[in-house]
């Protein structure tokens, strides 16, 4: 269409790495649409977007060493419905919800070994109540 990109497109990394993937892109009429990843120069995923229109669209998830780090909901460019950080071994790290970009609902930490240690709840943004978990 006129030029514009349209399916799958890679991009690779430059200078002695050219050979090596650094994102798969899927595109349709010059915009993002569709899943994109982004991959290390060691070939592993870092990143994993999807895209609508150009703008971040359902789940986002950050890797390190092939393991989620994070994993984020996006509609229309803003955060939207759960997202979660982990520990390195995979433990929930940290959860929260938001709603049209800004914090809503419940958002709990957990330390390293998965117990409950702060819980919060937030409405458009703004914290309504919660703190530390005291353990029984």
């Amino acid at each position: 269409a006129g030029g514009a990109k349209n399916g799958i497109w890679m991009t690779y990394y430059a200078g002695k790495e050219a050979d090596k993937i650094k994102i798969i892109a899927a595109y349709s009429n010059g915009n993002l649409n569709g899943p994109t990843l982004e991959l290390s120069n060691r070939g592993q995923i870092d990143s994993e977007l999807n895209y609508k229109n150009n703008k971040l669209d359902g789940r986002v998830v950050s890797y390190k060493f092939g393991r989620p780090t994070a994993v984020k909901t996006y509609a229309n460019n803003e955060l939207n419905g759960p997202s979660i950080d982990y520990y390195s071994d995979g433990t929930v790290q940290k959860e929260v919800n938001f709603k049209d970009g800004k914090q809503h609902g419940t958002m709990s930490w957990y330390n390293e070994a998965g117990v409950l240690t702060m819980e919060y709840e937030y409405k458009n943004g703004e914290k309504i109540s919660g703190g530390i978990v005291k353990k029984e």
